[in-house]
């Protein structure tokens, strides 16, 4: 809109204003016209393209002048692209335009044999320094209202990441509390009837199934602009060669390195080893420490390297679920919480057990680890 009411106002002024009564000016023709809207039409890309907008113009008013034209008001939009120039350019060391700029400045100087020519070059400089320092205060302030609200965004965002793990530490901790002292406290009882058991698992149940519903509602708030992000599954290492073609897109020099050979890890490496487990065990799996009739020792399937393969599987799948959260204090409340359920619920099954198997569960132990196949 300004930029139409300048080109009207500037070709007016082609042939109403005039800066000097002494010197013969070239009638207003197809020429000068067309010369006035290079000049001032470029400003509507002034903020796309300020450099290209200053380089135009202004040399679109030298070869006005040149000509012979009446002054007019054209020149008002060229220091209108100083102006545009200083305040959006793109980089901070720029400057050819402006250099462009005074060059056609003084070049004004060979134009005319008037005596007045060499002091409107200079009231044209002073001006130019005037309105660059003008737009580049501005330029600076929008930078830094830029920087500032990025950084208010920033910190938004990791206030409200503290907030869902601070609310999700609360839920999980209280669940598992929960989960742990009914099995623990299943498991103390001699004889526990079946009734009480299914009691037991049924509170277990409900308890996991809560805190599942509070976590996904709490995860869910930061999936509420991306439905189709909240139903898909999780990034794979699969996918990394992908990420590195879009991020060498955006103009970003990435290098991926790769070492050692590529193995697929199932999504669900914890739930699927502890299902093997039970399952291997058949009958002989129970909720609490029980030795049964015919109990014999179990070395088949995950049992061949591991005395405890379900609980390995288990806290596999803690483990992935914090990392998943992306969060210390989800990791912790995930994996060392139950992690102290289960060495305690070892030292009482292996005891039972090495106390009733004898021999045979001794030597077993023997050649296999707990928990970490290798390591313990």
């Amino acid at each position: 809109m300004l930029t139409a009411v300048l080109l009207a106002v500037s070709l007016a002024g082609l042939w109403l204003v005039s800066w000097s009564t002494t010197m013969p000016y070239r009638s207003a023709d197809a020429g000068g016209v067309l010369l006035t809207i290079v000049i001032v039409a470029p400003l509507a890309w002034r903020r796309q393209r300020p450099d290209l907008v200053l380089v135009i113009s202004g040399t679109a008013l030298l070869a006005y002048d040149a000509v012979g034209y009446r002054s007019g008001l054209a020149w008002l939009a060229t220091f209108w692209a100083v102006y545009s120039y200083a305040c959006h350019r793109r980089g901070d060391y720029a400057y050819w335009p402006l250099v462009v700029w005074v060059a056609e400045i003084l070049a004004h100087l060979g134009l005319s044999a008037e005596g007045n020519t060499a002091q409107t070059v200079l009231i044209w400089l002073g001006v130019t320094a005037f309105v660059w320092i003008r737009g580049d205060a501005v330029r600076s302030g929008l930078i830094e209202a830029q920087r500032q609200r990025e950084e208010r965004a920033r910190q938004a965002v990791a206030d409200e990441r503290t907030r869902i793990a601070r609310e999700l530490h609360d839920v999980v901790s209280q669940a598992l509390g929960v989960i742990v002292m009914q099995a623990g406290g299943a498991g103390s009882v001699p004889s526990l009837r079946e009734a009480d058991a299914k009691a037991v698992l049924g509170t277990i149940e409900q308890t996991g199934r809560q805190a599942f519903a509070e976590m996904r509602r709490l995860v869910g708030v930061l999936r509420d602009d991306d439905e189709g992000a909240a139903l898909a599954p999780q990034p794979t290492v699969r996918e990394i060669p992908a990420l590195i073609e879009r991020l060498a897109d955006a103009g970003l020099a990435v290098e991926l390195q790769v070492e050692g050979k590529h193995r697929q890890v199932p999504a669900g490496a914890g739930v699927a080893l502890r299902t093997w487990a039970i399952l291997t065990l058949g009958r002989l799996f129970k909720f609490v420490v029980v030795i049964q009739a015919g109990h014999t020792v179990v070395a088949s399937g995950p049992y061949r390297l591991l005395r405890h393969p379900s609980y390995t599987g288990g806290l596999v799948a803690f483990l992935g679920a914090g990392i998943v959260l992306d969060s210390w204090l989800s990791i912790i409340a995930l994996v060392l919480t139950p992690l102290l359920a289960i060495l305690i619920r070892i030292h009482v099954e292996e005891g039972k057990l090495a106390s009733t198997l004898g021999p045979d569960y001794t030597s077993y132990a023997s050649r296999t680890r707990r928990l970490v196949p290798g390591l313990w």
